[in-house]
């Protein structure tokens, strides 16, 4: 009879220590989706701030010159209205466009080496 328990608590222990291995990988592979989501999110925010950059400086614009002052001497020139949308043009392309400095260096770029080496390495990435 001594025999018979020994077995069951050997398969008991076997059992307990695939459940607490499987739990592990569980909570590894929920970590990486997390991991990869907040990625995701944190990609999708940078753009949604960029936009949000490039759009408030026309709207300041705009709002100044909607206030209807009476004195501002660019309103009675010739080429005042012109010049007001050739400069929110040039403002918003100099706040749009990516300084040198970080043009080649997004992480997000799928072309760098890394990138690829951390897609390969993923446990949840797609072949």
């Amino acid at each position: 009879m001594r025999s018979y328990f020994r077995d069951v608590q050997d398969h008991t222990i076997r059992v307990r220590d695939q459940i607490a291995s499987l739990d592990e990988l569980l909570s590894s592979i929920l970590q990486a989706s997390l991991a990869r989501t907040s990625l995701s999110d944190n990609e999708d925010m940078r753009k949604i701030s960029a936009w949000a950059g490039i759009i408030a400086v026309p709207t300041a614009i705009a709002g100044i010159y909607g206030m209807n002052f009476e004195y501002m001497p660019e309103l009675k020139w010739h080429l005042g209205y012109p010049l007001v949308l050739l400069l929110m043009a040039a403002a918003c392309g100099a706040s749009g466009a990516p300084s040198s400095a970080a043009a080649g260096s997004s992480p997000a770029t799928p072309s760098s080496a890394a990138a690829v080496h951390n897609r390969r390495r993923s446990p949840l990435a797609t072949p």
